[in-house]
C-alpha cells in the first residue's frame, strides 16, 4: 500500500482550512427557494428530541423525488433537533459534508492511482498522492459548488455524493486487495449493502454508483485479476450485469412510459427539445468548470433558451458535434491516458439521469457537484503528468495547479460574500441573469419581505411590484410573482388590481400547471387570520381554486394535493364542512395510496360526528403507513374516537 506523502496531506488540510474561511461569509444568507417547501414549511422535520419514531416520521415527510429521499430528510430533522430552524446551522453542516467528501475523494483517487501502478508499473515524476491531492483541492475550492453547499436543501445532492464517493473508495480498496490475491468480500458488501442504499435514499443520483464502477473498470482497472482466466470470467460477469441492468431499466421505462413522458405535460418543452438542449447545457457546465466566470453562475438558469431543432439555434449542432468529439477523444486515449479517459467518462456518466430524458428543469449548477470531479482529475493529470515534460521541474507544474486553485478560491470567496446577504444575493442574481424569471422574482420577494418586516419603508413597494411584474412577463408558467403581488397590494395599496387577478386566473385555468402552484395556493389558504403578509379575500382564493381545478393539465398527484388544499380552504375559511368533505373524498379517490389523505378525511369525519366512517379511514391509513411515519397522528386520532 502506497501511503500519501506529507506534501499531499499538507495540500489537502490547507485546502480544507481555506474552504472553511472562504465559505464563512456566506453562512448568513438564510433559506432560499425550495428550502421553504422542503424544510421551513415541513412541520414533521421540526422535531424537538431525537427519538426513533420522530426520525422515521421526518424521513417519510417529503416528496422531492420518487423515493422520498428519507436519509436527507432525517438529517434535516436531526439538524433541527440540535440547532432549531437556523439557516446558518443547516449551511454549516452542508459545508462540513463538503469537506468530508473532499477528503474521501482524495483517498479514493490515491487508491485509484495505486491500482494503476499495479497494472502499469510505477511511472517517474510526482508522487501519485500529490496528483490525487491536486484533484481533490481543485474540486473543493471550485466556485460552481457554492450553490450546492450554501443552498440548504441541496444537502440531498451532497449526501448522495458523499456515500457514492465512499462506495467508490471501498470498491477500489477491495479491488486492490484482489489484485494482491486477498479476499475483499466485506469491502463489496459495504459498497452494495451500505453505500449504495444510503446514496440512493439521499437522492436518486446515488443509483449511478454502479455506472461509475463500470467506468472505473473499463478505463483504469480493465477487469484485471490475478490470472488471465479469472480476469476473463470477471469481465464477462460485469458485462452481463450491465446488460441485464440496462435492459431492465429500458424495459421498465417502456412498460411505464408515464415515468418519462408524464412530467412533460407541465413543461414548456418536449422530450426531443430537452435532449437537444441538454447538449448545449453540458458544454455550458464544462465552460463554467474550466473558466469559472461568476457573472455566468447563479442559483437559477431558467434563462437558457430551448433548442427547437438541430440548427435552432445553430449552437445545438455544434454542441452535439463537440460532444461526439469529446467521447471520441476519451475512447482514443483510453489505453494511453486511462486516468484522463476515466475523468471524462465520469463527468458524462454523472449526467445520465439529470441531463437526459427525464422531465426535469433544463439546468442547475448542483448537477455538477460530483460529476465535476472527473474534469478536475483530468485537469490535474494533464498538468502534472501529461504536460510534465514541458516543465523544467515538477514544481513548475505544481505552480500551474496552484494558479488554478487561487483563481477558483477567489471566485468562491466573491460568491460567498454576495450569498451572505439576502438582498445583495437577490440583486446580484437579477443583475447577472436579467432574462431569468426566477432571479427577478427573488429580488422582488426580497424587497417585499423587507417591506413586510418594516412597513414604514414604503419606497420599496414600487420596486417590489416592478420586479414581481417583470418576473411574470418573463415566464408564462412561473406564477410566483403574481401570487406574491396579491397580498402585497392588498396590504400596502388597499386594493388588488383586477388586471393581476385576470392574468393569474387565465394562467391557472389553461396551459401548463407547475407543481409549485399547489404550494402557493396552500400558502394563501393556510395564512393565519390577521397576518397581512399573506391575507387576501376568501372569495378571491375561491376563484383561484376553481380556475386551477378547471385546468385540464392539472392531473395526477398535483391535482390530488390541490384537492386537499381546497378541502382545507372550505373547512377553515368558508366554514363549509360539506364542500370540504367532498373535496377530500375526491382527493382520496384519486390517490388512495397516500395515508395522510385518509387521516385528514378521518379527522374531518370525526369533527362531523361520523365516528364509524372515521375509524374505517383510520384503518386504511394504518395499513398504508408501512414505515410508521404517521403513527403518532393515527394513535392520537384513534384515542379521540374511542
Amino acid at each position: 500500500m502506497t501511503r500519501p506523502s506529507r506534501t499531499a496531506w499538507f495540500m489537502l488540510w490547507a485546502a480544507l482550512a481555506a474552504v472553511l474561511a472562504m465559505y464563512w461569509p456566506g453562512l448568513d444568507g438564510g433559506f432560499l427557494f425550495d428550502d421553504y417547501a422542503n424544510i421551513v414549511s415541513n412541520e414533521k422535520l421540526k422535531i424537538k428530541q431525537l427519538d426513533f419514531q420522530s426520525l422515521v416520521a421526518a424521513s417519510q415527510s417529503g416528496d422531492a423525488g420518487p423515493l422520498g429521499r428519507p436519509v436527507s430528510l432525517a438529517s434535516f430533522a436531526i439538524n433541527h433537533a440540535l440547532f432549531g430552524l437556523d439557516a446558518r446551522s443547516f449551511k454549516l453542516v452542508n459545508l462540513l459534508i463538503h469537506c468530508l467528501t473532499g477528503v474521501f475523494l482524495f483517498l479514493m483517487t490515491v487508491t485509484l492511482l495505486e491500482c494503476l501502478e499495479w497494472r502499469k508499473g510505477r511511472e517517474e515524476g510526482l508522487h501519485p498522492s500529490i496528483i490525487a491531492a491536486a484533484a481533490a483541492v481543485l474540486w473543493l475550492v471550485h466556485p460552481l459548488h457554492l450553490s450546492t453547499v450554501l443552498y440548504a436543501v441541496q444537502r440531498m445532492a451532497e449526501l448522495s455524493a458523499l456515500f457514492t464517493v465512499v462506495g467508490l473508495w471501498l470498491y477500489l480498496r477491495g479491488r486492490l486487495r484482489q489484485l494482491h490475491g486477498k479476499p475483499a468480500v466485506f469491502h463489496f458488501l459495504g459498497v452494495f449493502g451500505f453505500c449504495l442504499p444510503l446514496a440512493v435514499f439521499s437522492k436518486e443520483n446515488g443509483a449511478l454508483l454502479p455506472l461509475y464502477l463500470f467506468v472505473l473498470e473499463w478505463t483504469v482497472l480493465r477487469f484485471r485479476l490475478p490470472g488471465e482466466a479469472a480476469s476473463i470470467r470477471f469481465r464477462r460477469l460485469v458485462y452481463l450485469v450491465m446488460v441485464v441492468g440496462v435492459v431492465s431499466v429500458l424495459g421498465y421505462l417502456l412498460a411505464h412510459p408515464g415515468v418519462v413522458l408524464g412530467g412533460y405535460e407541465n413543461r414548456e418543452f418536449t422530450l426531443f427539445q430537452r435532449l437537444l438542449t441538454e447538449t448545449r447545457v453540458l458544454w455550458f457546465y464544462i465552460s463554467l468548470l474550466i473558466v469559472p466566470a461568476t457573472s455566468r453562475m447563479g442559483l437559477f438558469h431558467d434563462d437558457i433558451s430551448v433548442s427547437h431543432g438541430l440548427f435552432d439555434p445553430v449552437s445545438t449542432a455544434m454542441a452535439q458535434l463537440g460532444l461526439l468529439l469529446l467521447v471520441g477523444l476519451a475512447l482514443w486515449i483510453r489505453k494511453r491516458q486511462p486516468v484522463m479517459a476515466f475523468g471524462i467518462f465520469f463527468f458524462l456518466a454523472g449526467h445520465v439521469l439529470e441531463s437526459t430524458v427525464f422531465p426535469l428543469e433544463l439546468a442547475f449548477e448542483h448537477r455538477n457537484y460530483l460529476p465535476s470531479y472527473g474534469l478536475m482529475l483530468s485537469l490535474s493529470w494533464l498538468l502534472l503528468v501529461s504536460a510534465a515534460p514541458f516543465f523544467s521541474t515538477p514544481r513548475l507544474s505544481l505552480v500551474t495547479v496552484f494558479g488554478f486553485v487561487l483563481v477558483f478560491s477567489l471566485s468562491t470567496f466573491s460568491r460567498a460574500v454576495s450569498w451572505g446577504d439576502p438582498v445583495t444575493f437577490a440583486f446580484t442574481e437579477a443583475a447577472h441573469h436579467p432574462g431569468s424569471a426566477r432571479a427577478q422574482y427573488e429580488l422582488g420577494r426580497a424587497y417585499a419581505d423587507a417591506l413586510d418586516a418594516n412597513p414604514s419603508m414604503l419606497y420599496l413597494y414600487p420596486l417590489a411590484v416592478m420586479q414581481l411584474e417583470r418576473s411574470s412577463r418573463l415566464s408564462g408558467s412561473l406564477n410566483d410573482g403574481l401570487f406574491r403581488l396579491l397580498p402585497l397590494s392588498n396590504r400596502f395599496a388597499g386594493k388588488i388590481p383586477e388586471t393581476w387577478v385576470e392574468a393569474l386566473v387565465e394562467r391557472l385555468s389553461r396551459g401548463v400547471y407547475p407543481a409549485n402552484n399547489v404550494n402557493l395556493m396552500d400558502w394563501l389558504v393556510s395564512c393565519p387570520g390577521g397576518d397581512a403578509r399573506c391575507e387576501i379575500p376568501p372569495k378571491l382564493i375561491e376563484t383561484l381554486l376553481k380556475a386551477s381545478l378547471d385546468n385540464p393539465n392539472l392531473v395526477g398527484r398535483a391535482r390530488s394535493e390541490l384537492l386537499v388544499v381546497a378541502s382545507k380552504f372550505y373547512l377553515e375559511k368558508m366554514k363549509d364542512r360539506s364542500a370540504a368533505l367532498a373535496f377530500i373524498k375526491d382527493a382520496v379517490a384519486s390517490a388512495p395510496d397516500v395515508p395522510r389523505f385518509h387521516i385528514y378525511l378521518a379527522q374531518l369525519l370525526q369533527a362531523m360526528g361520523r365516528g364509524e366512517e372515521a375509524l374505517v379511514e383510520l384503518e386504511r391509513a394504518e395499513l398504508l403507513d408501512v414505515f410508521g411515519a404517521h403513527r403518532p397522528e393515527i394513535v392520537q386520532l384513534r384515542s379521540a374516537l374511542q
